[in-house]
């Protein structure tokens, strides 16, 4: 007798993971870092992907993501997205170590996890943005950048409410 004889989990992690930066304003810069972590789903469920970013050495935390999904039997896709300016801010350039863990979306029973390393990009590959806070530290405007040179122009000016201003 084994562990066979017992039901597998619902859902599993069921390849590798791939990434790649996207660019959604056609700037040359990436918006988001983006992995799909492909699943198998071995009875209809609710899930949620969770994912910690941290450098290729591991040891430095960047952020956190996650993503959920109603899911049929079979074989699916998640993605999940990393906001390219927050890579800029870290200051830290690819390859970057994601911790994905799969856990059931209602009860958060844990499933599976994996840990996977994107491919290469420098931090200045990503979109970045300039923040205003007032003294109460809101955000009064911010503004984001075609580049990160000294001679780089403002594309987008945003106020403290999240309305484009100026394009």
């Amino acid at each position: 007798r084994g562990y066979a004889e017992f039901d597998p989990p619902p859902a599993y992690i069921s390849g590798p993971v791939t990434d790649y930066g996207l660019d959604t304003d056609g700037d040359l810069l990436y918006d988001m870092l983006v992995f799909e972590v492909p699943v198998e789903i071995t009875s209809p469920v609710d899930v949620y992907l969770y994912c910690d970013l941290y450098d290729a050495s591991d040891t430095v935390y960047l952020m956190w993501d996650d993503s959920t999904a109603e899911l049929d039997v079979g074989s699916h896709v998640l993605e999940i997205q990393f906001r390219g300016w927050r890579i800029y801010q870290a200051g830290v350039s690819g390859p970057y170590t994601g911790h994905f863990s799969l856990y059931d979306l209602d009860t958060y029973d844990y499933y599976d996890g994996v840990v996977a390393l994107s491919g290469t990009y420098q931090y200045d590959d990503w979109h970045h943005v300039t923040r205003v806070p007032d003294p109460g530290g809101r955000i009064v405007a911010r503004t984001e950048y075609e580049s990160n040179t000294a001679a780089a122009r403002a594309v987008r000016q945003y106020d403290g409410e999240g309305n484009l201003v100026i394009s």
